[in-house]
């Protein structure tokens, strides 16, 4: 069993003492503080959010590496994966807000919805 972070951050990886789960946890402080607070049940958006930044991030950081004809495929992948991740992160951040302290009525239909199912 893991160790609950403080600030109400949803743990996303294993340790967040590393480059990485700072970068992590630092999204989710801020993204808390512009939207609020999120329902416990849909926390696991907001974790999805902040990898799916994280993830962009690390595309962007290889394709500014310098490349060689070798790489244009893997550049040509990570530019197809940096599309769907963008399009990813665009809905996840309409859902957040959706789901932040101003809709709360709105965060508790779609909870009951997901109940129902």
């Amino acid at each position: 069993m893991s160790r609950a972070l403080k600030g109400d951050v949803i743990r996303g990886f294993s340790d967040h003492r590393t480059r990485i789960g700072r970068q992590y946890t630092r999204l989710i402080r801020e993204k808390q503080d512009e939207i609020g607070t999120v329902p416990k049940g849909s926390r696991h958006v907001l974790r999805e959010w902040a990898r799916v930044i994280l993830q962009l991030n690390e595309i962007a950081a290889d394709l500014e590496k310098p490349s060689t004809k070798k790489q244009a495929m893997a550049c040509r992948r990570l530019k197809r994966d940096q599309k769907v991740l963008r399009f990813t992160m665009i809905r996840l951040e309409e859902h957040l807000e959706r789901l932040g302290d101003g809709n709360n009525d709105l965060a508790r239909a779609l909870m009951a919805q997901g109940a129902s199912r």
